[in-house]
């Protein structure tokens, strides 16, 4: 067991108490030494009766402290340096090569030019090669089944083709729908004007009345069975 009886040095790893927790000297001044625990430690703390943990943090010490040295110092850094840096070059020599688990042979002189002489891929090319990878690995994946709309949508497959009409409120265009664009208010202002009373069923246009047809009384007014989707009719 050694004790400093000079100067700190950098690199070192010392105990600041008796069995506490090893630091490593980090910097050092002619004013302090600035110490952070080797290990990420708990320290217990207690304030107004209460106790909590939190990370334990570097502490500053005299540079002439008197305290435990357990080893490193600035040659004892370079020595570790040193190893690290081999302990690295070991371990990426033992790294296999791509594609191949096995051992790792290195390449030689005419592998390494006929490498060298390929052409080299332009990115386009690369993310083209991607999307299509992309596109056979979705491909190759399960289907889920499918509900609802979607069950409903492929069961009838392509979509039904729009028929051409004429306007519903009698005036002659020809739409997609039931309505050209705006004359469903003339309808609907008709069928106000029917539950009030003011027109009868028989002012009613023949194309109209054969679908929302036959009108039942209903108070002062009258009302047809059905809309013009040929769907219970709805007052307004």
């Amino acid at each position: 067991m050694a004790f400093n009886e000079g100067m700190l040095e950098e690199g070192q790893v010392i105990r600041l108490c008796h069995n506490g927790p090893p630091h490593r000297v980090v910097s050092v001044s002619n004013s302090r030494a600035y110490c952070v625990p080797l290990r990420k430690v708990l320290a217990r703390r207690d304030a107004a009766d209460i106790q909590f943990e939190g990370a334990q943090e570097g502490v500053n010490i005299s540079p002439r402290a008197y305290v435990e040295i357990i080893g490193g110092g600035v040659a004892n850094l370079a020595e570790e340096e040193k190893k690290r840096r081999a302990r690295m070059d070991q371990e990426k020599a033992e790294e296999p090569a791509d594609g191949d688990p096995g051992e790792l042979t290195p390449k030689s002189g005419e592998e390494k030019m006929a490498a060298s002489a390929m052409p080299m891929r332009s990115t386009r090319e690369q993310d083209k090669d991607r999307r299509t990878a992309r596109s056979s690995r979705r491909a190759a994946m399960p289907r889920k089944a499918l509900t609802g709309a979607a069950a409903r949508s492929a069961k009838s497959g392509t979509k039904k083709a729009k028929t051409v009409r004429k306007c519903f409120c009698g005036c002659g265009e020809e739409t997609m729908g039931f309505f050209a664009p705006g004359h469903d208010g003339r309808f609907h202002g008709t069928m106000k004007k029917l539950e009030r009373g003011e027109i009868e069923p028989k002012d009613i246009r023949k194309a109209q009345a054969e679908v929302i047809g036959p009108f039942k009384k209903f108070g002062e007014g009258w009302r047809p069975t059905k809309n013009y989707k040929g769907e219970p009719y709805k007052p307004h």
